[in-house]
């Protein structure tokens, strides 16, 4: 994995991350995504938001900061179930 910093850069960075289902979307029940994030993050699919973790409620934009700093272990992965 290959990882950056941002020091005294922008606040937030926009990820995308294409992926395709090779089978009927229909068929699946819920999404597994992991993240691993420092300090929040809001997650769409599809231009709709499905979570967010440390972020003040409402609209968010590059300058939106996350609600509390976060360290050490609360920076893990984590897999989120996304349940359709």
């Amino acid at each position: 994995m290959r990882r950056a910093t941002m020091p005294e850069r922008n606040a937030s960075a926009y990820l995308r991350i294409p992926f395709a289902v090779s089978e009927a979307p229909a068929q699946f029940s819920n999404l597994v995504i992991r993240v691993r994030y420092d300090d929040g993050f809001v997650a769409y699919l599809n231009g709709t938001e499905v979570f967010r973790s440390n972020m003040p409620d409402g609209p968010v934009n590059y300058l939106t900061l996350a609600t509390n700093a976060v360290a050490g272990a609360e920076e893990a992965a984590r897999d989120l179930d996304l349940v359709a």
